[in-house]
């Protein structure tokens, strides 16, 4: 992601240039996000991350 941001540094800002990516890179961040998953099952709790869920509770 940080790589991503740092290369959008124009003033032509497409926010949608970086969901395309090439079929064999995605295959690999798919192969990334496999062995992710399968450590979170394992009970691995990953300290950094791009994404945050939150759930509230209104009173």
């Amino acid at each position: 992601m940080l790589l991503s941001r740092l290369n959008q540094r124009s003033s032509t800002y497409d926010p949608t240039s970086e969901l395309k990516i090439s079929g064999t890179l995605n295959y690999l961040l798919e192969k990334i996000l496999d062995v992710e998953r399968w450590l979170i099952k394992l009970g691995f709790s990953f300290p950094w991350g791009g994404s945050l869920l939150v759930i509230a509770y209104k009173q």
